[in-house]
Formats: C-alpha cells, sequence, structure tokens
C-alpha cells in the first residue's frame, strides 16, 4: 500500500512502524474480542509529532484509532485491520502540579495513578476514581468522560477539565489550556473532545482541577430493605461530612462476590428486593468519620432503614469491603458466556428496570446488578448469554432502559459496542447534529470510523 509506506517514511522507524511489528499489546482493548493488527502503529513522543501523523493520514486517506490504555469496555480503541492505530502511551511525562492554583497540567498518556501519586505529593488528589486506575491514561478519561465511584460528588472528568489541547484530523493544533475556573471568552472548544472517544481529534494534554486530599476514610456495609429505603439512606449520608462514595450491589451481584473473594462480613446473606451499600466518608479526622458513621447507621436501623450492617475497624477491612464491590473486575473470568450493561436510570424506576430485565431473561441466563447508587448508575452483568441469544438480550435491556427513559450508556460511552442502540437514548434530531459537528471537523471520515455516531442511512 502505497499511501502507507508514505506515512511509515514521514514520520520514521523511531515514530511508527507496521502493524505486525508491533507489540501486540495494541492488537486489542478490555471489550475482548480476538486480536487485531492495524496496518502501523504510530507512537508520537510530542504533540507535534501527533499533528505531523494525523497531516499524513489526513492527506493519504488513511483511517485512524486513536489507543490510550484501552481499559474501555464498548470497543473504542480495538483496532481495524484498515486503519493504523495511534498510541499514546509515549506522551506521559512527569505531571506538573501547581500546590497553590490545585492544578495539574498532564500529558495524555499519563496513568490516572501516576497523577494521583504526583498529586499526593503536594497533599492533594484529582477526584475522578475507579479501578482501573493503573491502567487508563488521561487522554482516554477525557476522551470517554469517564466516571467513576466518586462522580455524584465530584462529577465526571468533564467537570474536572479545565483545559485541554488537541490535534484536529487534518494535523492542526488546538491548544485551549485554560487555567481558569470561569472562561466565557467564546465557544468552550474543550467540549468538543471530551466525550467524543477520538472521533472529532486527539486530546494531547489537559489541565485539570485537584482537590485537597482527605486522608482517613471511614467504610461500612449496609443492607437496606429496597431501593427507595437506599435513596433515604442517601439523603441522610449526605447530611454528613465528606460522604465520597455510595456503591450498591444487590444478592446476586453480592453471593457472587462473596464467593469470588472470600470475604463475608455480613451477619445474613441478603435476598430478595434487599440492596447492599458500601459507604464511604472521608475527611481529615480518623475517629471523628468512623463515630459519625457508626452512629449513623445505628439510628438507621433503628428506623428500619438499614437492616445489617458491617463498620470496618482498619484500613485493611476497609480495603477488604472494596474488593468486594471491585470484585466486577473478574467477572469475565468466571462466566465466559457474559454480557455487560452500563445503564443510567430514574431513581424511582430502579426497580421497575431490574424486575422488567428478570423477567426477560431465560434459563441460564442469570442478572448480577451492581453500581453507583450515588449518581443511579448501575451497572448489570448478564451470564449465561450464548451467542446466539447475545443479541436478543441486549434488545431486551435496551428496549427497557429506552421505555423507562433512561440512557444505555451512563460512563463508558457509545464505542463500536453500542452503535446501534444510540437512537434508544438520544433523538434524531440530536444525532444528526453530532453527524454534522463530525463532518464539519473531520470531512475525510478517518478518525476512529464506525464508532460513537452511526452513519446517516
Amino acid at each position: 500500500m502505497a499511501a502507507l509506506a508514505r506515512l511509515l517514511a514521514a514520520l520514521g522507524p523511531e515514530v511508527a512502524c507496521p502493524g505486525e511489528e508491533a507489540d501486540p499489546g495494541v492488537f486489542r482493548d478490555w471489550t475482548a474480542h480476538a486480536p487485531v493488527v492495524p496496518l502501523a502503529v504510530i507512537r508520537p513522543r510530542s504533540t507535534e509529532e501527533v499533528s505531523a501523523a494525523l497531516a499524513v493520514c489526513n492527506a493519504e486517506g488513511i483511517r485512524v484509532v486513536p489507543q490510550g490504555g484501552r481499559t474501555g469496555l464498548v470497543g473504542g480503541a480495538q483496532p481495524l485491520t484498515n486503519a493504523v492505530v495511534v498510541s499514546l502511551d509515549r506522551l506521559s511525562g512527569p505531571p506538573a502540579i501547581d500546590p497553590l492554583a490545585r492544578i495539574a497540567t498532564v500529558d495524555a498518556g499519563v496513568s490516572l495513578a501516576a497523577l494521583q501519586a504526583a498529586a499526593g505529593e503536594h497533599g492533594l488528589a484529582f477526584p475522578v476514581d475507579f479501578g482501573a486506575r493503573g491502567s487508563c491514561q488521561i487522554g482516554g478519561m477525557i476522551s470517554t468522560n469517564a466516571g467513576g465511584i466518586r462522580a455524584f460528588r465530584h462529577g465526571m472528568t468533564r467537570a474536572n477539565v479545565l483545559g485541554l489541547e488537541a490535534v484536529l484530523p487534518d494535523g492542526r493544533i488546538v491548544s485551549a489550556m485554560n487555567r481558569h475556573l470561569k472562561n466565557n471568552a467564546g465557544y468552550d472548544l474543550r467540549q468538543l473532545f471530551i466525550g467524543a472517544e477520538g472521533t472529532l481529534g486527539i486530546v494531547t494534554r489537559a489541565v485539570l482541577r485537584l482537590v485537597e486530599a482527605e486522608p482517613f476514610r471511614a467504610v461500612a456495609l449496609l443492607v437496606v430493605p429496597d431501593v427507595a429505603a437506599a435513596r433515604v439512606v442517601l439523603n441522610r449520608l449526605e447530611r454528613l461530612p465528606g460522604l465520597s462514595a455510595l456503591e450498591a450491589m444487590w444478592p446476586d451481584y453480592w453471593s457472587y462476590a462473596r464467593r469470588a473473594t472470600g470475604i463475608d462480613p455480613l451477619s445474613a446473606e441478603p435476598s430478595g428486593r434487599q440492596v447492599v451499600l458500601l459507604a464511604e466518608l472521608r475527611g481529615w479526622a480518623d475517629d471523628a468519620l468512623r463515630d459519625a458513621l457508626l452512629e449513623a447507621a445505628g439510628r438507621l436501623m433503628e428506623v428500619g432503614l438499614v437492616l445489617d450492617a458491617a463498620l470496618a475497624a482498619s484500613e485493611a477491612q476497609a480495603e477488604r469491603f472494596w474488593r468486594l464491590r471491585e470484585a466486577n473486575a473478574e467477572l469475565y473470568r468466571h462466566f465466559p458466556h457474559l454480557l455487560g450493561f452500563d445503564l443510567s436510570i430514574d431513581p424511582g424506576r430502579m426497580e421497575d428496570l431490574i424486575a422488567g430485565v428478570a423477567a426477560s431473561l431465560a434459563a441460564p441466563q442469570e442478572a448480577l446488578w451492581f453500581g453507583h447508587m450515588g449518581d443511579a448508575n448501575l451497572h448489570l452483568a448478564v451470564t449465561g448469554v450464548d451467542a446466539a441469544a447475545a443479541k436478543d438480550v441486549k434488545l431486551r435491556v435496551y428496549d427497557a432502559v429506552r421505555d423507562l427513559e433512561g440512557s444505555v450508556s451512563a460512563e463508558h460511552g457509545i464505542g463500536a459496542e453500542k452503535l446501534d442502540w444510540l437512537g434508544h437514548t438520544r433523538t434524531a434530531a440530536e444525532i444528526a447534529l453530532m453527524r454534522s459537528l463530525r463532518t464539519l471537523l473531520d470531512p475525510n471520515g478517518i478518525m476512529n470510523p464506525g464508532r460513537t455516531v452511526p452513519p446517516a442511512v
């Protein structure tokens, strides 16, 4: 392919190599699809090299799949045989922390864990957090608008990006490295790239908001009778200082997590409509946090809103409680025939969705529910789904979400996996506007083709 040869020659062997010579680690993302060897792999070391790569790709009509840490779950970073991969792993210089302004300037290839460590040296933290923190990269988090366990308190990634730098599909660099909380000087261009999943350009740097690190935490498991009680408990706990997480696990998921981890801190197995909540308070006084959470749990038990409780007596025990919630990372290993869903729903309709999905499944299919009670983001793992049944199960789940006016993607994005279902959540007018934006910025259609926005019929 002459165009590919010209691309490799223009960038040189230090930046680009043919796909078959690349590290096989880039051949797949976390969606568990078979590895795909791309045309080439480009590993730029600077924004300028990203610009040079996209300029050549655009001129030659070569398609591009941007990659960060490849931890996405909707196939947005899965390579294509007729495209090159642009991996940002070398854009990973040390984060620049401004402790007085509480700002971090970060390259796109820096991992979330590395940013947290750098901020922690100054008593600060980046408030977006989730289980893939050791592998995910800042550029990918921005491009997917990652959410996580503290979104209800600090917002998703979008709320914590002050400015960014991105390269357009034709190679032009847009440097909007704003450091101000307030800046109403024209369009907010950063929002074009946050959550666009690499379809409008490639994010190369960002300016991020930091918060004061809260060194102590108190963690408890609370069993509540149902979702309605869980929402009341959330409202009560939000009166306490420092509620940083309220995660939810339904009985079937709890049973799996307990078996998978060997951790069983409750006095009885939850059942029926009961929900296990993992509550975490963060602050600056260890004993005060634990006392506040213990007192709150006691009062909630007195009025029947909490049926059973376990309070972590140490940091090690708090980690064990969190292992139960984060056991979802191993679901695919325990259940080979599994479909995962990432849904948002009106809290008042949660139980309707859960009941509707349960009624639609057929043996041996089983629904495991867990998620973020604080922002009504539910994760669903349906086990026992073979290839022949997968499309039908997706249809049943997404139809139920649409009928209840929820979202088919709360925090994972659309990527390739949910392309057919975007219309269940977004109107035809919204999708048409998305297509218009994409065509305007990428008229040659090179950026992450077949992802995020379905083509016009």
